[in-house]
């Protein structure tokens, strides 16, 4: 659930350990072997990856400045559509 939100932002893949069925089996037991299962399912698809497709790929910081751009502009925006509105309601 915390990488909800992550992936409308920037491309990535959410791995996540399953331990509860939401039922009368759930415990807290088997959150440690799910973890290690999801961690163990991660190395293997890191070490698929090549580093030359990394390089290729955007850094994060860019990544983040174009989000930060993108929320500046918007808010010129949202600004400016309030003082045309604002300006409508006196005429």
């Amino acid at each position: 659930m915390e990488a909800a939100g992550l992936m409308n932002q920037f491309p990535c893949l959410v791995i996540r350990g399953i331990c509860d069925y939401l039922d009368s089996h759930k415990n807290k037991e088997w959150q440690g072997f799910a973890a290690i299962t999801a961690a163990v399912y991660v190395k293997d698809i890191i070490c698929q990856i090549r580093p030359s497709s990394i390089q290729a790929e955007k850094k994060l910081s860019e990544i983040i400045l174009g989000l930060h751009d993108t929320v500046k502009e918007n808010q010129d925006l949202a600004k400016q559509t309030l003082d045309h509105t604002k300006k409508q309601l006196k005429a």
